[in-house]
């Protein structure tokens, strides 16, 4: 069969040598691509390197965003007072415009240029029904936190032990099973790193991230899902 396939192709290349080209390419960067379920299709890319990344988002408190100088990331500064004080995470986040979102595979690179300060402050904030109620999964040092924010009341459902990489870039993937009710992160690719939560209310909504706390970097950032809703009701307070 392999000897078949294979003489088909080099027959094709000889008819047809820039499509053989195009379509091998293709096929190479399918199978190299993120190994996603069948269905998936991309519905949000962004390098994080200009300012038309913060365009694509609605951001409650946008002078705590900033574009990195070496254009190669986006800069989260923290909140200037504690988000546990005031009891609203959302002081520094950007929630991704118009779209809702129930099963997804979400990737991006992550940083923490404050090692030294406990918190590794990335957040994945999501789903949101609204500015009041969310989910929220805080990523640490050492560990991850799972949170239900109830009008800007914070409840610790859980936290796993779960080590980044400091002072060095961490690719994170979070993995959204709608029927299952969880979501699941892997760092850096590795699956012994695997963690995950369930929770019975976590339906469909908005999603987003930001940082907790200290200063962070985030870039490269995608969104694959088998469909979005459309939705245009959200709106800071």
């Amino acid at each position: 069969m392999c000897k078949l396939l294979q003489l088909i192709a080099c027959h094709l290349q000889k008819l047809f040598p820039v499509c053989f080209v195009f379509s091998q390419f293709l096929f190479s960067s399918i199978n190299y691509g993120q190994d996603l379920p069948l269905g998936y299709i991309s519905h949000y890319s962004q390098k994080a390197n200009s300012t038309q990344f913060l365009s694509t988002l609605n951001i409650c408190t946008p002078q705590y965003w900033n574009i990195a100088n070496d254009k190669s990331s986006t800069v989260l500064y923290p909140a200037v007072r504690d988000s546990i004080e005031n009891r609203n995470f959302l002081l520094n986040m950007g929630v991704i415009k118009d779209m809702i979102f129930g099963e997804f595979i979400l990737e991006l690179d992550f940083r923490s240029s404050s090692p030294d300060s406990g918190v590794a402050g990335f957040c994945f904030l999501g789903p949101v029904k609204n500015p009041d109620t969310y989910y929220l999964f805080v990523l640490g040092h050492d560990s991850v936190t799972f949170f239900y924010v109830n009008k800007g009341i914070p409840e610790i459902i859980e936290s796993k032990y779960l080590i980044v990489r400091n002072n060095s870039w961490n690719h994170v993937r979070v993995t959204r099973d709608i029927l299952k009710r969880s979501v699941t992160f892997v760092l850096n690719k590795d699956p012994r790193t695997q963690v995950v939560f369930t929770d019975p209310r976590l339906v469909m909504g908005y999603t987003g991230f930001g940082t907790y706390i200290t200063q962070s970097s985030i870039r490269n950032i995608d969104i694959w899902a088998p469909t979005a809703i459309t939705d245009t009701t959200f709106i800071c307070r």
